[in-house]
C-alpha cells in the first residue's frame, strides 16, 4: 500500500479492518500507530508513543544508514509540513479510542498473552494523545480503566505497569 505520508489514506486503509483480533499482516497493525503519531503534538514522547514510533519504523523498514537521518527526526520534519484539520483530528481520535478499546478487550478477554504488550502500548499511546489534546491525565485514566476492567489478569497488569 502506498501511503506517501497522507494521513487520509492511512485512516481509510486502517478502517478497512473492522475485527478486533487478527491484525497481524494487515495494514491496520501499522495504520493505528501511524494515526496515533499523526495526532501526537507533544514535545517529548513518553513510553506509549515511543513504542508506536518503533512499530511504524519497523513497518516502513526504515534503516538509519548511509547518512539517513534518525527516524524520529525525519518524522518530526514531516509533521511540520502536514496539517490535519481539527475536525479530522477529533474524528480520528474517536475512531482510535473505539478500535483500541475493542482490541484490548478482545486480546485480554481471550487471554492472548503474547499480545498483552501490544495492547498495553496501544492503550498508553492513545492516552498520551488524549493528554496532548486536552484530556488531563489521559494515559493514567485510560490505563487504570483497563486495570479495573481486567483485575485478575496479572500478566496484563505487568505489561501495563511498563507504560505507567
Amino acid at each position: 500500500m502506498e501511503i506517501n505520508g497522507d494521513y487520509q489514506n492511512v485512516w481509510k486503509e486502517a478502517k478497512k479492518t473492522t475485527a478486533s483480533l487478527g491484525w497481524s499482516g494487515k495494514f491496520i497493525e501499522a495504520g493505528v500507530p501511524m494515526l496515533l503519531l499523526y495526532l501526537f503534538e507533544g514535545e517529548e514522547m513518553e513510553k506509549g508513543m515511543t513504542y508506536m514510533r518503533g512499530k511504524v519504523k519497523d513497518y516502513l523498514n526504515y534503516k538509519e544508514e548511509y547518512g539517513e537521518p534518525d527516524f524520529a527526526e525525519r518524522f518530526s520534519v514531516w509533521k511540520k509540513i502536514v496539517v490535519i484539520p481539527e475536525t479530522d483530528k477529533k474524528k480520528i481520535l474517536q475512531y482510535l479510542q473505539k478500535i483500541i478499546d475493542e482490541r484490548i478487550e478482545a486480546i485480554v478477554s481471550c487471554q492472548h498473552r503474547g499480545s498483552y504488550r501490544k495492547a498495553a502500548g496501544l492503550g498508553a499511546a492513545v492516552g498520551e494523545v488524549e493528554e496532548v489534546m486536552g484530556i488531563k491525565y489521559g494515559r493514567t485514566i485510560r490505563l487504570r480503566k483497563y486495570l479495573n476492567q481486567f483485575p485478575r489478569h496479572r500478566a496484563f497488569k505487568k505489561e501495563i505497569d511498563i507504560f505507567l
